[in-house]
């Protein structure tokens, strides 16, 4: 087990330790918002469980994933946007639960349900592809987030199933932080000094990956000359 696999599977968070973060921070009706997302978040994926076990050795149910994806942004990014943080506990509700965009839209305001639907593969054909062109700061910081948490917890699954992620991961996500790193100026001027932890997360994805495809031996497909 690599030292980066030590880190993560350690003390899992819970509510209080979440929203003490925010608490000094948000608004009341900011902080209403957020607790109104995780909430649903816990609600609409209870009994998903994630490959990812736990300290007793049993898998993790799903809603830790979300709560850990908002928590990279809140605190290894120092993002305190009330829209992105709703979005990032509620970014998987579109493909895994009855959530619905206009219910997200109509619950929160048109910003989080954009991002939500942004970050969302639905279709799955293409999905990369777009937003490598049209994926604007806000949906790939959370993607970034979410790709991040994945990596730093693939070593649950199968070693099939890590083969799969690594060829994925390595030869297409790059593409989206190159997009992100294109957006540097934007994303400065909005939130100063955020481009240094998101370029050590790109860097720390890809670490992990380059390490894992050594340790399992994958061979990464040929790209296509044209």
């Amino acid at each position: 087990m690599s030292e980066t696999e030590v880190i993560v599977t350690t003390t899992i968070e819970n509510r209080a330790t979440f929203f003490a973060r925010l608490k000094p921070l948000l608004s009341a009706h900011d902080l209403l918002l957020v607790t109104i997302a995780y909430q649903l978040a816990k609600d609409y994926h209870r009994n998903q469980a994630r490959k990812q076990l736990g300290d007793d050795g049993n898998p993790l149910r799903y809603f830790e994933h979300l709560r850990d994806v908002t928590l990279i942004l809140i605190d290894e990014f120092n993002i305190i946007d009330v829209d992105i943080i709703c979005a990032a506990l509620l970014h998987d509700a579109l493909e895994d639960t009855q959530l619905t965009i206009e219910m997200i839209e109509h619950i929160f305001n048109k910003e989080v349900a954009r991002i939500v639907r942004c970050v969302t593969a639905i279709p799955k054909e293409g999905y990369v592809d777009r937003l490598a062109k049209f994926g604007d700061w806000k949906v790939l910081v959370v993607k970034l987030a979410d790709n991040l948490h994945n990596c730093r917890t693939m070593h649950h699954g199968t070693e099939a199933w890590q083969a799969k992620q690594v060829i994925k991961r390595l030869t297409k996500y790059n593409a989206l932080w190159a997009r992100l790193d294109k957006l540097h100026f934007e994303i400065e001027k909005i939130h100063p000094g955020i481009m240094a932890s998101i370029l050590g997360a790109t860097s720390d994805c890809n670490t992990i990956l380059q390490k894992k495809k050594d340790e399992l031996g994958v061979q990464l497909p040929s790209p296509h000359v044209n």
